[in-house]
């Protein structure tokens, strides 16, 4: 992150990775997210709220995935065939906080929410919208 050409956003695996980012980039180049890049995590944990980090996150609808998980258990122990791959697409939740960077972010996953494509789909990347 020191070096030119960094990137101007990082979307980490999880919360707790991402906040080693932000340790990792402050330490080593004084880097702030918000100020500097923008950064999301993965899952919302209590961490993220930290005020140290106020990391913006993807909520996963956990109790959804345990209702699911539970079902497909069920209907395995029932005799269910279950033949090639599961799936399930669950809705989360975008948690903006602090550590992107400027307004049009916010307002294009606002508009992801609602199901509409972002007038800036160029705020959240390329291929994104």
């Amino acid at each position: 992150m020191a070096r030119p050409g960094r990137p101007d956003a990082v979307f980490c695996l999880n919360d707790l990775i991402a906040l080693g980012f932000i340790d990792g980039a402050r330490e080593v180049a004084g880097l702030e997210p918000q100020l500097d890049y923008g950064i999301a995590g993965f899952d919302n944990s209590q961490m993220a709220a930290w005020p140290a980090y106020r990391l913006s996150s993807i909520e996963q609808p956990v109790e959804g995935l345990a209702r699911e998980t539970v079902a497909a258990v069920r209907r395995a122990t029932a005799g269910a065939p279950m033949l090639g791959t599961w799936s399930c697409l669950l809705p989360g939740a975008f948690i903006p906080r602090n550590s992107l960077r400027g307004q049009p972010v916010r307002l294009a996953w606002a508009e992801l929410q609602e199901g509409r494509r972002p007038a800036d789909a160029r705020a959240l990347g390329p291929g994104v919208a």
